[in-house]
C-alpha cells in the first residue's frame, strides 16, 4: 500500500462511512499511511481529470466502497485499458 497509487470509488465512505473501511483506518492511526494519499476516485479517472497510473509499473489499487455498481464499472474501464493497449486478449460474454 504504501508504495501503491490508491484510487477509490467514494473518497468519504471510506474514510468516515458508517464502517471506515480497514486496513486504511488502522494504517492511518498507526501512522504508516495517510489520507492525502489517496490519488483521487474512480470517477476523476474514467472522467480524464486524473490518470489512473502516471508510470507504466506503477501499483494501482482500487478500493471499492458503496454500491456494487462500482465493480462493474471498474471492470469495463480495466477491460477497455487493456483492449486499447493490446494487453490480454478479447472476450464477449455473448
Amino acid at each position: 500500500m504504501a508504495n501503491s497509487r490508491v484510487i477509490v470509488s467514494w473518497k468519504e465512505e471510506l474514510l468516515g462511512g458508517e464502517a471506515p473501511r480497514q486496513p486504511f483506518m488502522a494504517m492511518i492511526a498507526d501512522g504508516a499511511w495517510s489520507a492525502e494519499k489517496i490519488a483521487g476516485e474512480l470517477g476523476d479517472v474514467i472522467l480524464g481529470k486524473i490518470p489512473g497510473r502516471e508510470r507504466e509499473n506503477q501499483t494501482v489499487v482500487f478500493e471499492s466502497v458503496g454500491m456494487a455498481i462500482w465493480d462493474t464499472v471498474a471492470a469495463a474501464w480495466a477491460y477497455r485499458w487493456a483492449v486499447e493497449r493490446g494487453a490480454g486478449m478479447k472476450f464477449s460474454l455473448e
